[in-house]
């Protein structure tokens, strides 16, 4: 495939997908705790214009699907039964991306339980640390350079929160 096809899509390509989604919305929505008129602003739509998608009295653009998607990808609730309905773009996703598709990383799931919010308690440069180990270890089992993985993972974060720069500035002014 030439380097300028892989980022295009066919209008069929693109109908089937949103042919395949279409059907189970009111199910995503449902799991993912979301009123319609929060996902409709969310996709930047009115809630009308949504509600006529879920009906399929609408047909929903491909911008719309798109954001569907990474919205229900990445919501902890939704995350799975994307993926498996078969409306989770994973062709088009590979053809766009030949290195393969980042695995889902989640800070808590390395955690032994008990350990609370430990992403609280962590200030910027500990989560650059636990983020550069995972992606180090990572790279070890797969087997894949470190530098692949590295710019793979590139912009990606764990998270952070305010509580840990607001410790160090009470810290400073008691000093």
């Amino acid at each position: 495939m030439k380097a300028e096809n892989r980022w295009r899509m066919t209008e069929q390509e693109k109908e089937q997908l949103i042919d395949l989604l279409t059907p189970e919305l009111p199910v995503l929505r449902k799991k993912a705790k979301i009123s319609q008129d929060d996902l409709s602003n969310l996709l930047g739509v009115s809630r009308q214009t949504y509600g006529a998608i879920e009906r399929r009295s609408r047909r929903m653009t491909w911008n719309t699907y798109l954001s569907i998607i990474l919205f229900y990808d990445k919501n902890p609730n939704t995350h799975e039964l994307i993926r498996s309905l078969g409306v989770y773009p994973q062709e088009m996703i590979s053809r766009f991306n030949p290195g393969g598709e980042a695995p889902y990383i989640e800070l808590s799931g390395f955690l032994p339980e008990g350990m609370g919010d430990l992403r609280g308690k962590l200030d910027e440069q500990a989560l650059h640390t636990v983020r550069a180990m995972i992606l180090v270890e990572y790279a070890r089992c797969a087997g894949v350079p470190v530098e692949a993985v590295f710019s793979a993972f590139d912009g990606v974060k764990l998270g952070s929160t305010a509580a840990a720069p607001a410790k160090k500035r009470a810290r400073r002014k008691r000093s």
